[in-house]
């Protein structure tokens, strides 16, 4: 017999709660959950998928991001609509002809790639980006945007262009900078306390160290030394935040792997609430869903080598 050749099974939430209350017998399968029910689970199964985010289920959501420093600015926060600017996906060019103060008809040496109400920052002869937003691409080589330059731009300074700013992330895994030359350059953490302890937090210079500060709604990065110019970019990498479901057609952010944790686990978290948390059919999917929950948070794991260094100074 032939195979099917398909790889693409999925499962909509309307699925996977209906096979959570089958686990349940709370319905029967030719049965149609009650609306009630429904709701119920899709904000359990809501629920549950955030608190797993802390379980670090997030190979499949690890990105990376940019980060466009700003001369002086030492502080940039990362949500859908922040001021600052950080995005997944931007093209890069440069001023094409120098450019007056005062200009919105911008030439540059390619517009490939950028789009009306696209974010566009040009780079200044004072050392800044002016960042404004694209209100026509009129040609191969010239766009028009709605912010006139504050001061003049030389021929062959850089232009960014992006579509869509960056979410709030999960987490934020690490930093580099990016040199015009491309070559990246780790960053160092600072924690919180440490942050806090610098002597001179307004330091002006090339960025060596950054602070993550995640806070409610949004993700706030702290510089330091201050960048003194926009030869540099950040580069991060970031865990995405696992989508929600909305509706019933709605299918998981999760790979396929994991729909069968969903299900089990989904069902044992309503066992209490349908009155089914007794008794060894219960104990049997709790297990189960333990059990499931442990397979993918193993597999879910980077492969990578594990470095031991000697305590070389005695405090072992």
């Amino acid at each position: 017999m032939a195979t099917s050749g398909s790889i693409n099974f999925t499962s909509t939430l309307r699925d996977i709660i209906k096979d959570a209350l089958l686990e349940l017998n709370v319905c029967s399968p030719d049965e149609t959950p009650h609306s009630n029910d429904e709701q119920f689970a899709a904000r359990t199964l809501n629920r549950m998928i955030k608190a797993w985010q802390v379980k670090s289920i997030n190979i499949w959501k690890t990105k990376t991001a940019t980060i466009f420093f700003q001369n002086a600015q030492s502080e940039y926060e990362i949500y859908s609509t922040s001021s600052d600017h950080v995005t997944e996906d931007y093209v890069e060019t440069t001023v094409g002809a120098d450019e007056a103060l005062g200009q919105t008809i911008i030439t540059v040496t390619s517009s490939s790639g950028m789009t009306v109400n696209d974010y566009v920052g040009i780079e200044q002869d004072n050392g800044y980006l002016h960042w404004s937003t694209i209100s026509n691409v009129t040609n191969p080589t010239t766009i028009v945007i709605n912010d006139a330059l504050t001061y003049a731009s030389s021929a062959d300074n850089k232009v960014y262009a992006y579509t869509t700013k960056l979410e709030e992330p999960f987490l934020i895994y690490s930093m580099a900078r990016e040199a015009e030359s491309q070559i990246d350059t780790p960053m160092n953490y600072l924690s919180y306390e440490e942050y806090f302890q610098l002597p001179n937090k307004v330091s002006v210079g090339t960025p060596v160290s950054y602070n993550y500060d995640r806070q409610l709604g949004k993700a706030l990065i702290k510089l330091w030394p201050i960048p003194n110019d926009v030869d540099y970019v950040g580069k991060i990498t970031f865990a995405k935040r696992i989508e929600d479901f909305d509706a019933n057609n709605n299918t998981p952010d999760f790979p396929q792997e994991w729909h069968e944790a969903l299900i089990l686990n989904l069902s044992a978290r309503m066992a209490h609430a349908f009155g089914k948390d007794k008794g060894a059919s219960y104990m049997s999917l709790k297990q189960d869903a333990q059990e499931a929950l442990s397979n993918m948070l193993s597999f879910d794991n980077e492969e990578s080598s594990i470095y031991f260094q000697p305590d070389t100074y005695g405090r072992g």
